[in-house]
């Protein structure tokens, strides 16, 4: 007896027997006359030989085993073959504890193979039926019973195993054309087939193979699973591979919290809702689609890398964090719909379609061939996001939009293009685009505090407030439509190429033309724009001269001035040291003696004066930031300045 079956016994605890080894056919003849005559824990061990009969165990104990079950070579040669083509070929009836291992059952076309209904152990079986319908293990566990089913291979026509209760499938490997595999965990098995469904409880590090069919579990962790075309629904789906050849739909079911996370995923569609969360995913496929609903609750999809899928979100959704990257000649999209936001994301040749958003924030976009972010409803928020080497930038139609702090760098067409009934736009770097900001069919907006540089065409403006705003080196630097528009306190070259097409425009106070002294410029290298550093330098007629008075009567739903400039830097800082803190004009707010342009003023900033002492400030950009006070000069006086702003 080997040690599989010692310890199996052992396990099973038949307290106060001992047990008797009854061999076949050298005791008896048959497989079943042993059974009878066999007491509570004997074993039955069966010589190799074919064996035709139907075999049952009722009210008793024992174990029927091969001379060596962990042999491949003798279970294939003790085979049993049910006598009778309509009833299992073993059953084990309200016999508790029972053993069944090393043998091979061959099935006919009609036949079930083992029923089992107590606990029991089947181990290292071979079941064939490759004409049956099965099952070939079938039955359960009663309350209070738990049946293992470990080591076997199956392989059968269809329905390999549909057990119900407290089971346990481990390790076995299972062929079959189709039918169900059901148990309460299935771990750690090798299964292909063409069709049917696998349902458990505990779905686990299981090697799954098959043409097409449904998984459903409440965990399903750890699998490996192939497949053309399938349903997966679980509560939890954890650090799985589903490959599929076409397309295979994975959810969270019905459960109002699932959690998709580490999961590496080709060819997926993936939905889930209210509180569920869609994490650390690495998915690619051609035209699936990832739904996130957070219409009761707030769904989340973060952190996931996302290659050729639609995303939708919906309601409260949040898109937070993740990368998507397009992988076909269309770009996916990422959909958000019904104030679900997008937060923190990279996309690359996929564009954002937005309508009736939440907010749209810190994410990127580039490479797209269309618009990065077109938006369209009531209101749109839309701040911090990068938006560069795209077809065309941000499209927003809406009621109200507030478009702040973004980044829209060498965007081919057009980098803004904005109908809005009243709205912001404010502290956006625009450089290097083909238009740069076209802002029509609109009621007043506010227009402060932009850096647009280096664009074919620069601003359009129907009606608003145009004030702090850096408008230079674009051939076109400005239009204005139909309505007022009120212009002040802005660095604009060319202007007398500004287009006032109704007549409407209100050149007011404080507008200079003049170099703004940008710490780096950027310039074209033919057809390609390379953007710079567009923070000002010491002694920019930007610093402290823009103006704070920008309340607008016609929309006083919006704040007067940005926080923060487009760095996040608090505004309004006294550039000019003279006492009185006064915005400056552009997208980047100067903080005195912070050399390094990093946020803050601290002994970094002075070693970089130390090191440029007794430089000309015209011989280099580092010795230009170095002349603090913008003197002329890089000596002791740029040092003290500094040393007197440390910590802010």
């Amino acid at each position: 007896m080997t040690a599989v079956i010692a310890s199996l016994l052992v396990g099973a605890s038949l307290a106060g027997s001992m047990a008797a080894e009854i061999r076949v056919p050298q005791d008896h003849t048959t497989i079943q006359g042993a059974i009878d005559a066999a007491s509570n824990g004997d074993i039955v061990i069966i010589a190799p030989g074919t064996y035709i009969e139907n075999i049952e165990v009722y009210r008793k104990s024992v174990t029927l085993t091969s001379i060596s079950p962990d042999d491949p070579a003798i279970v294939e040669a003790t085979v049993i073959i049910p006598s009778n083509s309509i009833y299992h070929c073993i059953t084990l009836y309200e016999a508790p504890h029972c053993v069944v291992s090393g043998l091979t059952v061959r099935l006919g076309s009609g036949n079930p193979g083992i029923y089992v209904d107590s606990t029991a152990v089947i181990v290292n079986n071979r079941i064939e039926g490759p004409d049956s319908n099965g099952p070939a293990i079938d039955g359960g566990a009663r309350p209070g019973h738990t049946l293992t089913v470990k080591g076997n291979t199956i392989i059968i026509k269809a329905n390999p195993m549909r057990l119900a209760g407290s089971c346990e499938a481990i390790a076995n490997t299972i062929s079959s054309g189709g039918g169900s595999i059901e148990a309460l965990q299935v771990i750690g098995n090798t299964i292909s087939s063409s069709g049917g469904s696998i349902r458990a409880s505990q779905l686990l590090a299981n090697t799954i193979s098959r043409t097409t069919g449904s998984i459903e579990a409440s965990q399903l962790i750890g699998n490996t699973i192939s497949t053309e075309t399938a349903t997966i629904e679980a509560s939890e789906i954890v650090d799985n591979t589903i490959l599929s050849s076409r397309s295979t739909a994975v959810s969270g079911g019905h459960a109002e919290s699932a959690v998709i996370t580490g999961n590496t995923m080709q060819n997926c569609s993936i939905s889930a809702h209210n509180d569920s969360i869609v994490a650390g995913n690495t998915t690619t496929g051609h035209a699936q689609t990832i739904r996130i609903t957070g219409l009761k609750g707030t769904a989340s999809l973060v952190g996931n890398t996302i290659s050729g899928l639609r995303v939708e979100a919906y309601g409260a959704a949040r898109v937070v964090d993740n990368t998507l990257l397009s992988a076909s000649v269309l770009p996916a999209i990422l959909n958000l719909l019904q104030g679900a936001s997008a937060t923190g994301n990279v996309l690359v040749g996929e564009h954002v379609y937005a309508s009736d958003s939440g907010p749209i924030i810190d994410n990127v976009v580039t490479g797209c061939a269309r618009w990065a972010i077109q938006h369209h409803g009531s209101s749109a928020l839309i701040q911090a996001n990068t938006i560069a080497g795209n077809h065309a930038g941000i499209s927003s139609y809406a009621s109200f939009s507030d478009i702040s702090r973004n980044a829209l760098l060498s965007n081919e067409i057009v980098a803004v293009w904005a109908k809005m009934g009243s709205g912001l736009f404010a502290g956006n770097l625009v450089a290097g685009n083909g238009v740069g900001v076209i802002i029509n069919e609109s009621g007043s907006v506010n227009v402060l505090n932009n850096t647009i540089v280096g664009n074919l065409g620069g601003l359009g403006l129907d009606q608003g407030l145009v004030a702090n705003n850096i408008v230079y080196d674009n051939p076109q630097p400005m239009g204005v439509g139909w309505r007022e528009v009120i212009i002040r306190n802005n660095v604009i070259d060319h202007a007398d190429r500004i287009t006032d097409s109704g007549g409407h425009m209100i050149w007011g106070p404080g507008n200079v033309d003049a170099s703004p002294l940008f710490v780096d410029p950027g310039r074209w290298d033919g057809d390609t724009f390379i953007p710079g550093d567009y923070h000002l330098l010491p002694g920019s007629p930007c610093i402290d001269a823009g103006t704070n008075d920008v309340d607008n009567p016609d929309t006083p739903e919006i704040e007067t001035l940005p926080d923060t400039d487009t760095a996040g830097l608090p505004r309004v800082i006294d550039g000019d040291l003279d006492g009185a803190a006064t915005v400056d004009i552009g997208a980047y707010e100067y903080l005195p003696g912070d050399v390094n342009y990093d946020g803050k003023v601290n002994v970094l900033d002075l070693l970089l004066v130390r090191n440029g002492l007794g430089l000309d400030p015209a011989s280099s950009i580092e010795a230009r930031k170095a002349d603090v006070n913008a003197d002329g000069a890089v000596n002791v006086e740029d040092m003290i300045m500094v040393r007197e702003h440390l910590g802010r």
